[in-house]
Order: C-alpha cells, then structure tokens, then sequence
C-alpha cells in the first residue's frame, strides 16, 4: 500500500513526518492539520484544540513529534500539508480507515460486544463515529473526568497498536507466541479442548467397559449435566458484558452492586432448580428406567454450585482473566468427569454384581 512506503520515507522530514503521525495515530483531516497552531497544544496536559472547538487528545507519537519541530513554521507546515493533499487525495480517508479499525481491535469492550453479538467480523465505522472521536465536542481536557481519562487511553492503544504496523518491525516467533500466552485467550482455548478430550475419552472407555443399559444410564446423567450447565452459561453471558461495562467506565460500585445481586439470584435458581429436580427424580428414575436414585442425586446436591459458579466465570471473563477462567473451567470440567467416572464405576460394579447373583 502506498501509505507504508509514504510512512517510511516521510520519516526524512520532521514536517512529514508530524503531520502524517497527526492524521494516521491521532485522526486529524488535513482540514484539521491546517487549523492547528503552536498555541492551541497543550504539551503538558497532553490535548490540543481547533479553531473549531474540537478537542483531541494528543498521543505520545503525535506529543514527540510535535515537540520535536519546536515552534512550528506556518508557511512551511501549511505547504508540507497542501503538497501530501495534493500527492495523495484518499490519504485522510485511507488512515482514518485504518485508526477506526485500529481502536476497534484494541477496545476490550467493543471486543467483548463482538463476542456476545455472535460476529465474525469487525464493523469498522467511519472515524467520527468511532469513540473517542464521536465525543470530541463535548470533551474539555482541564476537566480529567472519567470519560476524558477513558477517551486518551482508548486513542493511545490503537495509536499503539498502528503504529507497530506502520513501522513494520519484526516480532519473532517466539516473541508471538508470548504475547499470546500472555494474554491468557490460547491457554484457554487448550485447556478448553484438553478437557473435551478427556470427556470423549472417558466416553469411548464406558461404551466398552458398560453394558448397553448401564451406558445409557451414563449417557443420562451427563446429558442432564449439560442441561442444568445450560442456566450458568446464560448467567455467564450477562455478568460478562456488563462487568466488562462497568470495569471500562471505572464504576466500581456497579460492578460490585451486579455481582453481589446476580450470586443471589445464582443461588437462588440454582436452589430451585436442584429442589425441583429432586422432588421430579422419582418420576425421572422411573421414565427413564434408571437403577437407583443415587444414581442422579450427586448431581442434584451439585446444581446450585455450578450455577453459582456461572457468574463467577462471568466476571472473570469481563475482566478478560483469562488464566483465572481458564482454571475455573478446568476445575469444573475435572469435577464433572470425576464424577462420571465414579458413576461408570459404580455401574459397573453394580452390574457385576447381579450378574454374580443371576
């Protein structure tokens, strides 16, 4: 793209070079650029406004590069920005473009709306629409409000993130891999698929040891896990998008309000769902042909527990604790096939037994 080669090359040019840092880390138009004079730059508050009353934060790119033309030359800065205009006419649009999609693949909670709204792609909007430029109007830099905190930090993690890419510096494989691992999301996705292998395991090893009517007294009971386990993942969901939330907007006493009220809404549905149960389990012996009631007991103390644990796993993943979640998973993944293999074992030795006394 021609906007790598320019970026390299405007690097001999101190004016370039502050111009271009301006319009693609810190989403300025060429309109803008000309507007800006020594004046309105606040180095240290670290915002500047327009002659229009807008007001951006400045990035740390944007701050070195400005600090280090001095007092700016307007002929010389109006010239150098006229002349890029003219060489490259899509040159705003083509890096507000590329910052819009930067902050996007930088915000956490614009990832975690991704995530619960089920898409696989990233809806890039125009950079006006985009936070922190849709707010750039109402911000007032000598007020460090939480919005105006949130709105710089916001800016400078996607500026840091483009500017990698626009510097096109080589991260070597190892080094790739311990970003990931440090953020804790490929851990997970291991762990995540270990487990669901050990349960495929254990499954292909009861279908040979059991008989066909005790598998599927197994095969019983691990699907009326999954169903209660149905409950939490719903509660999941919506502790994480709003922890994710109130974690972002520095709201610590929504954030602690939302977790105290869904674990007692937690227990309480795990409760009711466990009674239930318990009071429907003769029923359930009986349709479903099962043994012995003990068979589906362990499961019905249990309930309120995993569901519990549901919301738990929601705040963790509205923190993007990912090496916390990943142990939780882990954790209950185990518990559960700990508890099948007992039942298995249980029904195999049970099923030895009458066959001893036929």
């Amino acid at each position: 793209m021609y906007w790598q080669e320019l970026w390299v090359k405007a690097q001999q040019d101190t004016y370039e070079t502050a111009i271009l840092t301006l319009i693609f880390l810190n989403g300025l138009s060429i309109s803008d650029i000309l507007e800006i004079k020594s004046p309105h730059i606040d180095f240290d508050a670290g915002w500047f406004q327009l002659s229009t009353g807008s007001i951006y934060p400045l990035t740390t790119q944007s701050h070195d590069a400005l600090k280090q033309l001095g007092d700016i030359d307007s002929q010389r800065w109006t010239e150098t920005a006229n002349r890029l205009a003219d060489t490259y006419p899509s040159l705003t649009e083509d890096a507000h473009r590329l910052l819009s999609g930067a902050l996007w693949a930088t915000n956490t909670e614009l990832q975690h709306m991704l995530e619960l709204t089920g898409e696989v792609t990233t809806p890039i909007l125009p950079l006006r629409y985009t936070f922190p430029f849709s707010i750039t109007e109402r911000l007032y830099f000598r007020q460090p409000t939480d919005i105006v905190i949130k709105a710089r930090e916001t800016l400078q993690d996607a500026a840091d993130w483009l500017y990698t890419e626009l510097e096109h510096k080589q991260v070597s494989i190892v080094s790739r891999l311990f970003n990931i691992l440090r953020q804790g999301s490929l851990v997970f996705l291991l762990a995540s698929t270990a487990v669901n292998g050990l349960n495929l395991i254990h499954n292909v090893l009861m279908g040979r040891l059991l008989s066909p009517s005790d598998y599927s007294q197994l095969t019983f009971v691990i699907t009326l896990q999954l169903l209660v386990g149905l409950v939490p993942t719903v509660l999941q969901t919506v502790v994480a998008r709003f922890s994710a939330r109130y974690q972002a907007q520095s709201q610590e006493g929504l954030l602690q309000t939302l977790y105290e009220s869904i674990s007692k809404i937690g227990w309480m549905i795990g409760i009711a769902v466990g009674v239930f149960l318990l009071l429907m389990s003769p029923l359930i012996v009986s349709t479903f042909k099962l043994n012995d009631l003990g068979i589906i007991v362990p499961i019905l103390i249990s309930v309120p527990f995993f569901i519990k644990a549901g919301v738990d796993r929601g705040v963790l993943q509205g923190f993007d604790a990912y090496y916390w979640l990943t142990g939780a998973y882990v954790s209950e993944g185990v518990t559960r096939l700990v508890m099948s293999v007992i039942l298995g074992y249980a029904l195999l030795v049970f099923g030895r037994s009458l066959e001893g006394a036929i």
